[in-house]
Protein backbone atom coordinates (compact mmCIF):
# COMPACT_ATOMS: atom_id res chain seq x y z
CA UNK A 1 0.00 0.00 0.00
CA UNK A 2 1.50 3.61 -1.09
CA UNK A 3 2.56 6.07 1.80
CA UNK A 4 0.08 9.21 2.11
CA UNK A 5 1.06 12.32 3.94
CA UNK A 6 -0.90 13.99 6.46
CA UNK A 7 0.09 17.52 7.80
CA UNK A 8 -0.46 17.57 11.11
CA UNK A 9 0.52 20.60 14.03
CA UNK A 10 3.75 19.41 14.84
CA UNK A 11 2.92 18.99 18.66
CA UNK A 12 0.41 16.64 17.46
CA UNK A 13 3.19 14.85 15.64
CA UNK A 14 5.93 14.81 18.68
CA UNK A 15 3.30 13.73 21.32
CA UNK A 16 1.98 10.78 18.65
CA UNK A 17 5.77 9.70 18.08
CA UNK A 18 6.52 10.14 21.69
CA UNK A 19 3.66 7.80 22.33
CA UNK A 20 4.44 5.08 19.55
CA UNK A 21 8.10 5.07 20.84
CA UNK A 22 6.52 4.18 24.39
CA UNK A 23 4.94 1.43 22.77
CA UNK A 24 7.78 0.43 21.03
CA UNK A 25 6.43 1.01 17.70
CA UNK A 26 7.48 3.77 14.99
CA UNK A 27 5.37 6.35 14.27
CA UNK A 28 4.36 5.05 11.06
CA UNK A 29 3.42 1.37 12.75
CA UNK A 30 1.52 3.06 15.14
CA UNK A 31 -0.63 5.67 13.42
CA UNK A 32 -1.76 2.13 11.03
CA UNK A 33 -2.55 0.39 14.12
CA UNK A 34 -4.83 2.84 15.44
CA UNK A 35 -6.62 3.22 12.20
CA UNK A 36 -7.16 -0.56 12.14
CA UNK A 37 -8.60 -0.24 15.38
CA UNK A 38 -10.50 3.04 15.39
CA UNK A 39 -14.52 2.44 14.31
CA UNK A 40 -16.10 4.51 12.01
CA UNK A 41 -19.11 6.61 12.27
CA UNK A 42 -20.59 3.91 10.54
CA UNK A 43 -19.23 1.44 12.08
CA UNK A 44 -19.80 2.70 15.41
CA UNK A 45 -23.54 3.19 14.65
CA UNK A 46 -23.68 -0.20 13.55
CA UNK A 47 -22.60 -1.77 17.05
CA UNK A 48 -24.74 0.41 18.66
CA UNK A 49 -27.57 -0.83 16.71
CA UNK A 50 -26.90 -4.26 17.12
CA UNK A 51 -26.18 -3.61 21.28
CA UNK A 52 -29.82 -1.71 21.58
CA UNK A 53 -31.09 -5.16 19.65
CA UNK A 54 -29.63 -7.76 21.60
CA UNK A 55 -29.99 -5.40 25.12
CA UNK A 56 -33.81 -5.07 24.06
CA UNK A 57 -33.89 -8.58 24.89
CA UNK A 58 -32.25 -8.81 28.52
CA UNK A 59 -32.31 -7.37 31.67
CA UNK A 60 -29.19 -5.12 33.89
CA UNK A 61 -28.38 -8.33 35.05
CA UNK A 62 -27.65 -10.72 31.48
CA UNK A 63 -25.78 -7.56 30.92
CA UNK A 64 -23.51 -7.30 33.27
CA UNK A 65 -22.36 -10.79 32.58
CA UNK A 66 -22.35 -10.81 28.64
CA UNK A 67 -20.04 -7.10 28.17
CA UNK A 68 -16.64 -8.81 29.28
CA UNK A 69 -17.18 -11.24 26.47
CA UNK A 70 -18.19 -8.74 23.70
CA UNK A 71 -15.54 -6.95 21.83
CA UNK A 72 -16.45 -2.59 22.27
CA UNK A 73 -18.67 -3.86 25.25
CA UNK A 74 -17.54 -1.61 27.95
CA UNK A 75 -19.40 -1.23 31.73
CA UNK A 76 -18.80 1.97 33.86
CA UNK A 77 -20.05 2.41 37.69
CA UNK A 78 -19.57 5.62 39.20
CA UNK A 79 -18.12 5.48 42.48
CA UNK A 80 -21.10 8.01 43.83
CA UNK A 81 -23.43 5.97 42.13
CA UNK A 82 -22.18 2.90 44.30
CA UNK A 83 -22.34 5.25 46.91
CA UNK A 84 -25.35 5.31 46.33
CA UNK A 85 -26.92 1.67 46.04
CA UNK A 86 -25.01 0.62 48.75
CA UNK A 87 -26.96 2.86 51.03
CA UNK A 88 -29.96 0.96 49.43
CA UNK A 89 -28.94 -2.40 49.55
CA UNK A 90 -25.65 -3.18 51.54
CA UNK A 91 -22.93 -5.06 50.08
CA UNK A 92 -23.87 -3.44 46.40
CA UNK A 93 -20.40 -1.60 45.69
CA UNK A 94 -18.43 -4.84 46.73
CA UNK A 95 -20.05 -6.84 44.50
CA UNK A 96 -20.52 -4.66 41.45
CA UNK A 97 -16.68 -3.78 42.10
CA UNK A 98 -15.38 -7.62 42.15
CA UNK A 99 -17.35 -8.60 38.46
CA UNK A 100 -15.54 -8.90 35.65
CA UNK A 101 -15.11 -6.30 32.90
CA UNK A 102 -17.04 -3.40 34.91
CA UNK A 103 -14.51 -0.36 35.50
CA UNK A 104 -15.31 1.88 38.62
CA UNK A 105 -15.12 5.79 37.80
CA UNK A 106 -13.06 7.63 40.38
CA UNK A 107 -14.45 10.87 41.52
CA UNK A 108 -11.22 12.98 40.26
CA UNK A 109 -11.59 16.88 40.30
CA UNK A 110 -12.77 17.64 37.20
CA UNK A 111 -15.53 15.06 38.12
CA UNK A 112 -15.35 16.65 41.66
CA UNK A 113 -16.46 20.10 40.58
CA UNK A 114 -19.01 18.59 38.45
CA UNK A 115 -20.82 16.99 41.36
CA UNK A 116 -20.52 19.73 43.71
CA UNK A 117 -22.87 21.40 41.91
CA UNK A 118 -25.67 19.16 42.00
CA UNK A 119 -28.38 17.78 43.69
CA UNK A 120 -27.29 14.24 43.88
CA UNK A 121 -24.05 13.44 43.58
CA UNK A 122 -24.82 9.71 41.98
CA UNK A 123 -26.63 10.92 38.95
CA UNK A 124 -24.33 13.87 38.32
CA UNK A 125 -21.17 11.92 38.64
CA UNK A 126 -22.87 9.39 36.38
CA UNK A 127 -23.75 12.45 33.45
CA UNK A 128 -20.43 13.24 33.64
CA UNK A 129 -18.51 10.14 33.23
CA UNK A 130 -21.25 9.54 30.01
CA UNK A 131 -20.01 12.56 28.42
CA UNK A 132 -17.66 12.23 25.28
CA UNK A 133 -14.13 11.72 25.96
CA UNK A 134 -10.86 10.07 24.10
CA UNK A 135 -12.40 6.26 24.92
CA UNK A 136 -16.23 6.94 24.49
CA UNK A 137 -16.11 9.69 21.40
CA UNK A 138 -20.11 9.01 20.93
CA UNK A 139 -20.39 9.34 24.86
CA UNK A 140 -21.50 6.18 27.20
CA UNK A 141 -25.19 4.69 27.17
CA UNK A 142 -26.58 5.34 30.88
CA UNK A 143 -28.01 2.09 31.82
CA UNK A 144 -30.93 2.75 34.70
CA UNK A 145 -34.24 1.48 36.13
CA UNK A 146 -35.24 5.08 36.51
CA UNK A 147 -35.40 6.73 32.74
CA UNK A 148 -37.51 9.03 33.28
CA UNK A 149 -34.83 10.82 35.52
CA UNK A 150 -32.63 11.47 32.36
CA UNK A 151 -34.85 12.94 30.37
CA UNK A 152 -33.71 16.12 28.98
CA UNK A 153 -30.17 15.09 29.76
CA UNK A 154 -27.68 14.97 26.99
CA UNK A 155 -27.08 11.61 27.21
CA UNK A 156 -28.44 8.48 25.43
CA UNK A 157 -30.22 5.65 28.15
CA UNK A 158 -30.95 2.26 27.73
CA UNK A 159 -34.07 1.52 30.01
CA UNK A 160 -33.53 -1.88 32.15
CA UNK A 161 -37.04 -1.59 33.87
CA UNK A 162 -39.02 -4.47 33.65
Amino acid sequence: MPDADIRIPSEARDRLAETAAGEGLSLRAYLARLAETQLTPAERSERAEQARTVLREWNGYALIHRAPAETGWFLYATVCSLVEADRDRPGTAEHIEALPGVTIVDLDLPAALAVARAATWSDAHTLYAAQPSPERPDNAVVATTKAHTWKGQPVRVLDLAP
